[in-house]
């Protein structure tokens, strides 16, 4: 008798239709706006519309994989359907972090993962609902349920050395982002060990604005996380469709947009700092400086005109923007790691000590533009892209914790101009 051959099954995503959600949209406008600045610098990365989505859906900021947002419909362990993408695309989600834990494969195996349960706000409630009404109401005993709210569970495994990191710990299982809003952003899927339930797994970036001091002024923190249960770093990993590129292939990039607001007459000042981080890589040069120059981004804008004439007859600027970035400390020292050079893909990971690598940060700043909407309000883009991790996913994973701090802001001097002249809408 002739043996029967067992096929993975066909992916069942591809039977579901799908209305795309207008959040989506929007981050894809995003992700193509900076594939055409990355092709052509002269591109204008600035959009009244993405600032204000950034604003007002996701504290400010714009988060994403720059080589693998598009994921494709492959997916994991045909037999038990695990991890079923429910979009060809790595999706964000915001909403108050409700409950923390660790989970530990008991010290067996390679999963341990921080495991992150979301409210999503309702412009992110599809990645929760649409998930919801394909479960049979017979099988949703494994929804995660916290305090009478359908949460998203987000996932993934850190490198060893980042299992306690101040904000989600392995030893205590706590986390002091409980009843904070983040962002998350990774592939959404159906875990088909658990019924199906909706998670975003690994969840890559996360991200918060917390608002410090008498004056409010926002401090931002992004995590970005190569996921190291090497379950999904490999396209041997992968059943069903060709792999368009594996969802935690090394090293991993991540890209974030911030929307800044500028005021009339000052210069606002930022400082944009690594303070931990593990196999992370220059992408500009230099490599190595100690120029102050070196570490410091700036944008002005001044009245272009339009018929209007100068105060004095010359023309001043009304708004300046700069950013100092810094590198905190050295690279943490983990298996797989030496401390002399390490490629990482292109890329090159310096020396430690590697504070003096400012190009491990690759920032620019968008056009400052004149609000639509609010007299002596500007607004402009900070633009940052990162990379963790070498090309050995076997011992090379890494990791980043960023901060972005807004300082006092500093008066232009001189002659200020007259609020009616400068709005450029």
């Amino acid at each position: 008798m002739a043996t029967r051959v067992r096929r993975a099954p066909k992916n069942p995503m591809k039977s579901i239709r799908r209305k795309t959600q207008p959040v989506e949209s929007l981050v894809t406008s995003a992700v193509t706006r900076y594939d055409g600045w990355r092709a052509d610098a002269t591109v204008d990365l600035f959009n009244h519309r993405l600032w204000e989505h950034a604003t007002k859906n996701q504290r400010g900021v714009i988060g994403w994989d720059p080589v693998g947002h598009r994921i494709g419909w492959s997916y994991r362990d045909g037999w038990l359907v695990n991890y079923t993408p429910m979009s060809a695309y790595k999706q964000t989600i915001v909403g108050r972090c409700l409950d923390y834990t660790f989970y530990d494969d008991f010290g067996t195996g390679d999963e341990a993962d921080w495991c992150i349960f979301i409210d999503p706000d309702p412009p992110y409630a599809f990645i929760r609902d649409e998930v919801v009404k394909l479960i049979p109401s017979h099988n949703r005993d494994d929804l995660q349920v916290v305090a009478g709210k359908v949460c998203v569970e987000c996932e993934i495994t850190p490198d060893e050395k980042w299992y306690d990191n101040g904000y989600f710990g392995k030893t205590d299982h706590k986390s002091p982002n409980l009843g904070k809003t983040l962002g998350l952003y990774g592939p959404w899927v159906r875990d088909g060990g658990h019924s199906g339930r909706p998670e975003i797994h690994p969840c890559e970036l996360v991200w918060w604005k917390d608002d410090l001091g008498a004056g409010g002024l926002p401090k931002w923190t992004f995590l970005v996380v190569q996921d190291d249960s090497n379950r999904f770093d490999r396209e041997s990993d992968y059943d069903g469709d060709s792999v368009i590129r594996a969802w935690s292939a090394p090293p991993r990039n991540a890209a974030f947009t911030v929307a800044l607001e500028l005021r009339h007459g000052y210069q606002a000042n930022f400082e944009l700092s690594v303070r931990r981080h593990r196999n992370m890589a220059v992408l500009e040069p230099p490599t190595t400086t100690t120029d102050p120059a070196d570490y410091v981004i700036s944008a002005e804008y001044a009245p272009s005109g339009g018929g209007r004439i100068p105060i004095g007859g010359a023309v001043l600027k009304t708004v300046g923007v700069q950013v100092t970035k810094r590198i905190t400390r050295e690279r943490d020292i983990g298996p797989g790691d030496t401390r002399g050079l390490m490629r990482s893909g292109p890329r090159t990971i310096p020396k430690a000590p590697d504070t003096t690598s400012p190009g491990m940060l690759k920032a620019s700043l968008s056009r400052i533009a004149a609000s639509p909407s609010q007299n002596s309000v500007y607004r402009c883009f900070l633009n940052f892209e990162v990379q963790v991790g070498t090309t050995n996913d076997r011992g090379g994973e890494g990791y980043a914790e960023i901060v972005l701090q807004q300082k006092p802001s500093t008066g232009l001097g001189g002659v200020v101009v007259a609020t009616d002249m400068v709005i450029n809408r």
